[in-house]
């Protein structure tokens, strides 16, 4: 007799055994995840030895919170027991990802609750999560659990894990992006000639400084220009005059990063200083005149370097005019109110046209 006896009592405890380390069911309102996919993640995740854990009668239920389009916006996942039927813990997770992502996310919280229930066992605080909650966090909704309901016995024999840490990912920080540049300069130099329907042509020098916004088609211009002695015949002598001008102006121009053209136009300021030669008695005279110019250009860039080649042609037209006279004889004339100026230069030009 006591040979059954003992045969009978480990048949019992075996099954017990059994019963108790099955995974809780899972129930599910809708198929995203799917509660098979939901144990598998969770059957992955916690080793045979720690799926008693749960409680008796234990179940997972999956409930859809829909968006105001009706889409799912988020999970809700529910621990619950029989005997009597009761919410133990509660988590809310966005509805995003791909069903396997969902089932992990879902699994993942599942796991934090055996693993709640294995280390401090209940009965445990009770509380409630009730916002969505990224699914890659390792914590979870405090569980909840009856007074009523004994601890689970942990087995002499086996050790608490300890805790699974944390997995930390450190991206490194992207650059800073360059501060925008709403403003586009160029500074060149060149050189040319100017003539006149009468008297002679001078050498001219200038340097400019064009300020546009980047991408615009509007430049304007700061120009500073000196031509050299021009001279025309007047009696027994000849007049000798030279200009300094300021040039502020507009243009309009066409063309992309390798090429362009433009056309114009610009207020002048002009210091002109005239004297007599080979008279009776030379004089010198300074004067400021106002006057206009209107141009056209053309430039290409020197390949991959931030530098522009451009020719011009402008015809320069002044206010005022300057006239020469010679005391005690009937001499008598103007200097030209007309210039015409050909120029070829370099600019300087880091952001591109």
């Amino acid at each position: 007799m006591t040979p059954s006896i003992t045969l009978g009592l480990a048949s019992t405890l075996a099954l017990a055994s059994v019963a108790h380390a099955a995974l809780p069911a899972v129930r599910a309102s809708g198929q995203c995840p799917a509660p098979a996919l939901v144990s598998e993640q969770l059957g992955a995740m916690l080793p045979a030895s720690e799926t008693d854990t749960f409680p008796d009668g234990a179940w997972l239920e999956i409930r859809e919170l829909p968006a105001d389009g009706g889409a799912a916006a988020a999970l809700e996942l529910r621990l619950a027991a029989d005997g009597p039927a009761r919410e133990l813990a509660r988590r809310v997770l966005p509805a995003r990802g791909s069903c396997t992502e969902r089932a992990r996310a879902l699994a993942v919280v599942a796991a934090n609750w055996a693993a709640a229930y294995r280390t401090t066992g209940p009965p445990l605080p009770a509380s409630e999560s009730t916002q969505p909650a990224d699914a890659a966090s390792p914590s979870s909704a405090p569980l909840e659990a009856p007074a009523s309901s004994p601890a689970p016995p942990t087995p002499p024999s086996a050790a608490p894990e300890p805790a699974r840490a944390p997995v930390v990912t450190v991206r490194a920080a992207s650059p800073a992006a360059p501060p925008r540049r709403d403003l586009a300069w160029s500074l060149g130099a060149g050189g040319g000639v100017v003539t006149a329907g009468r008297g002679s042509a001078a050498p001219l020098v200038t340097a400019e400084l064009d300020l546009r916004r980047v991408g615009g088609a509007w430049p304007a211009r700061l120009a500073l220009s000196g031509a050299g002695v021009r001279t025309f015949a007047l009696g027994d002598g000849e007049v000798a005059w030279r200009r300094a001008t300021v040039a502020l102006g507009l243009a309009r121009r066409w063309g992309g990063a390798t090429a362009f053209t433009s056309l114009g136009a610009d207020a002048l300021v002009g210091a002109s200083s005239i004297e007599g030669r080979r008279f009776s008695v030379d004089e010198t005279r300074t004067s400021l005149e106002l006057g206009g110019e209107v141009s056209a250009r053309a430039g290409a860039r020197l390949g991959a370097v931030p530098l522009l080649m451009w020719a011009e042609a402008a015809a320069v037209g002044w206010a005022r005019e300057q006239r020469v006279d010679v005391g005690g004889t009937a001499w008598s004339d103007a200097l030209p109110r007309i210039d015409f100026v050909l120029t070829a230069g370099i600019a300087f030009d880091p952001q591109g046209r």
